[in-house]
Order: C-alpha cells, then structure tokens, then sequence
C-alpha cells in the first residue's frame, strides 16, 4: 500500500482521507439512531479486522503498544465522539468541535517531536479555534453540554492517537488498523456489555440504512481513511498535514444539512467560513 501511496501528493491524500471522514460524521448519526454506541463500535472494530487480518496476520509494532492505541483510539476518541452523537448532538456541530484535536495535535508535536509551528499555522489554529467558540453558542450545544464536553474529549484523544502513531511508526498503516481493531472490538464489546442492553435485539431490530452505515465506517472511515492517515503521520511533517483536518467539518456541515435536514444557524456559517479560512492561511507557505 506505502508503494501505491508514494505516487500521490500528501495534501491530496489527506484532502481524501477529510471528505470521508466529513461525510463520516452523517453516517454516524445514522448507526447511533438504531444501534447503543459502543455495540455499533465493537461491530464496526469486528469487520475491519475480518477484512484486514488475512492480508496482515502479524502485529507490525508491539502488542503493548498497539493496546495502548486501541485504548486511546477505540475508546477514548470514537467511544466518545459515538456517545455524543448518541445524547443527541447533531453532526453538523460535533464535526466542528471534534476539531479543536487540531491545536492540540500541533502542541503535542512541538513537544514531542520539536515540529514548530511557523506564523501562518498560529494564525490559522487561532481562527479555527474561534470558529468553535461560535458553534458553542447554537442552541443544538447549548441543549446537550455534556455531549458538547464529550466531543472536545474525542478531539483531544484524536491528537493523542496522531501522535501515538508518529511515535510508534509502525511502518504498515493497515496492519496497524487491523491489530488496532482486534483490540478495540474486545475493549469496546466489554464496556456495551457492561452499560448497554438488549444486544441481539438491536442487531435483529436494525434496519438496512444501519447496516450500510456501518459498512461505510468500516470500510470508508477505517480501513481507506485511516490507512492513509497513518501513512501520513508516519511519512510527513505533522505540521504540514494536520492543518488539512480543519476542513473536514466543510463536508460535515453540508452533509448533515442534506441528509439529516438539520437546521443551519449563523453560529454555523461564521465558524465554518473562520474553519476554511485558518486551512487556507495553514497551507499558504506548504502550496506555494
């Protein structure tokens, strides 16, 4: 896969891996409406590795490692992303709040990895930062704080993962995301079976619509999504990449609006236009 990828330009590559994680969010939506979070994930986690193992069947880092991406991963970051769209926060605001892992991505690279960000990335992080601070205020946040809290946390845990995978840099992204879905599908499947109930039930009662949701976030959002994201993170200057997630909730916003029909506010519009301007004023010295 590393061969097939080289031949394409990084900014590219990202700019595939945002629009599916864009539309990702809408599909979420959709799994969360019939079947409990953490069920959805432990299924989601299950087929990837189905798919992936046959093509990757030794762990490309150490087990102890790949555990503790899976915790910060499976758990952490999608458990808590999953949970709020559950509680009820639209799509179309959690997108946007899920990017404030951005920032803290750049943070953890200057401290780990001595990756300064120059001026333009400052100013762009700073804007899309106020882009969130408006999207606090609709009144879709404001009816769901705890949902809103648990999508900063999954922002935060992505900016752990993307760390975790430059520092571990396992040299095989999809092996990786096969051996992090075994262990995720165990951790998560233990939490559903702890809080969630009536398991068979939902997986009887689900309709089509979920079950293509969820081939979409298997297959889509895991396998092509990640496998080029942790290719990315482990080929390229994380400074020079990440910026590229701030447009993720473009594609997230339009989808949730056409889709879903939810509702758009000026809250919206002004976060999302700061959002594309702070990736714009990120990449100048990168495009130039």
């Amino acid at each position: 896969m590393n061969k097939f990828l080289t031949n394409i330009p990084p900014l590219i590559l990202a700019f595939i891996a945002v629009v599916i994680w864009g539309f990702n969010f809408v599909i979420a939506t959709v799994t969360v409406q019939g079947i409990s979070p953490f069920l959805m994930l432990s299924l989601r986690f299950l087929l990837v590795f189905m798919i992936l193992i046959p093509f990757y069947p030794k762990p490309p880092i150490k087990i102890t490692q790949i555990i503790a991406i899976s915790f910060i991963f499976g758990l952490c970051h999608l458990g808590s992303m999953f949970l709020s769209l559950h509680m009820g926060l639209s799509s179309s605001v959690g997108i946007v709040v899920d990017q404030v892992g951005v920032p803290f991505t750049i943070l953890f690279a200057f401290l780990f990895f001595k990756e300064k960000p120059n001026t333009p990335e400052i100013i762009g992080i700073i804007l899309a930062i106020i882009g969130t601070f408006f999207l606090a205020n609709t009144p879709n946040s404001i009816g769901n704080p705890i949902a809103f809290i648990l999508m900063i946390l999954a922002g935060l845990f992505w900016a752990v993962y993307s760390i975790q995978l430059k520092k571990f840099n396992s040299g095989s992204a999809l092996g990786l995301v096969a051996w992090i879905s075994l262990f995720s599908f165990f951790i998560t499947l233990f939490i559903s079976l702890i809080f969630e109930d009536n398991h068979m039930q939902m997986i009887q009662e689900s309709s089509l619509s979920n079950w293509l949701a969820l081939l979409y976030t298997a297959f889509l959002a895991s396998i092509v999504a990640h496998g080029i994201w942790g290719y990315l993170m482990t080929t390229q200057n994380v400074n020079k990449i990440i910026p590229m997630i701030l447009l993720v909730p473009v594609f997230g916003v339009f989808g949730g609006v056409f889709f879903l029909g939810e509702e758009v506010t000026t809250g919206m519009i002004i976060g999302t236009i700061l959002m594309i301007l702070g990736v714009k004023i990120s990449l100048l010295k990168k495009i130039k």
